[in-house]
């Protein structure tokens, strides 16, 4: 039985959060879980539904997809969503 079935690790790009992530992908892999792979950013590219997980700038999303799991049998879910990170999250 899976302790985790689902790990959130929201990202910001630089080393501390490659560090949050080394360490969310060794609870997935140890419980056979799913890790998502969470950014929240600020303005959307349109103030409408879809703007709110289509970033103004369309790079986050490309940098966001490079961010490998250490293991490939690790599953991997990323999201971007709008708004401020403490309260999105």
């Amino acid at each position: 039985m899976a302790l985790f079935h689902r790990v959130l690790c929201p990202v910001d790009f630089p080393e501390t959060s490659s560090k949050a992530m080394l360490f969310a992908q060794r609870l997935v892999r140890e419980s056979g879980g799913e890790l998502i792979l969470f950014h929240a950013f600020g303005t959307p590219a349109s103030y409408d539904q879809a703007g709110q997980s289509q970033p103004a700038d369309p790079a986050l999303q490309a940098r966001l997809e490079e961010i490998a799991p250490v293991s490939p049998d690790i599953k991997v879910r990323r999201a971007l969503h709008v708004g401020p990170p403490g309260e999105v999250i």
